[in-house]
């Protein structure tokens, strides 16, 4: 079923406001850049995290819909943790056309993976050079990489869009994150067409300065 939505939003390549809207730009016309080194990336690339969970794909797959759409305004730079060893190769074969279009991968499996993979200090340039961070999807005290990630925000003082599957709760991210994590309601499309961020379309509106935080 998520795989169809994921095929469903890829056949069509709308443009997404809601995605303009986070990162405040009007229109796109960036273009998929060669992966490589984060020393390599192209200037205004986004940064995607996704923590993928032993109970399934669905996690990764909703990362690939936040990839698919994000790519519309930016080049991407796509981190995978996997908690599970088992789930690492059939998960990165079931998303690998889309990584194929990346700037820049990393997957890694083990529920304190990334240190095994990249630099601290090469993970600190992938961080603060973004231009939008996103946890897509991520839940908060699954992983031993969660403090890794709180300690780059905190450290770089680089906000970042926070992300759940279903609906599910990350407690009180702003409290933990020092007011650098901010959550924002996602969710899959009930008639088919997709997409994750599309939901922000279907909130009601608030006074929040979105954009400012």
């Amino acid at each position: 079923k998520h795989r169809g939505m994921a095929l469903a939003w890829a056949s069509r390549q709308e443009k997404n406001p809601a995605v303009n809207a986070l990162l405040g730009l009007e229109t796109s016309s960036s273009q998929p850049a060669p992966r490589g080194e984060p020393k390599d990336l192209p200037e205004g690339y986004c940064l995607v995290f996704t923590l993928v969970l032993p109970d399934g794909h669905g996690d990764l797959i909703f990362g690939e819909n936040a990839v698919q759409e994000l790519l519309d305004v930016a080049p991407i730079a796509w981190v995978r943790c996997h908690v599970s060893d088992e789930q690492l190769r059939p998960g990165e074969e079931l998303i690998a056309t889309t990584a194929a279009r990346l700037s820049f991968n990393l997957a890694s499996a083990g529920k304190s993976s990334l240190a095994d993979k990249i630099s601290p200090q090469r993970l600190e340039q992938l961080w603060v050079n973004a231009k939008a961070r996103f946890l897509a999807p991520w839940i908060f005290g699954l992983s031993e990489n969660d403090q890794v990630l709180l300690d780059l925000a905190k450290r770089s003082k680089k906000a970042f869009w926070a992300l759940t599957e279903y609906g599910r709760s990350m407690g009180n991210i702003h409290h933990y994150s020092n007011g650098l994590g901010h959550l924002i309601p996602t969710g899959w499309s009930t008639d088919g067409s997709g997409g994750v961020f599309r939901s922000i379309l279907r909130a009601a509106r608030t006074e929040t300065p979105w954009r400012r935080l």
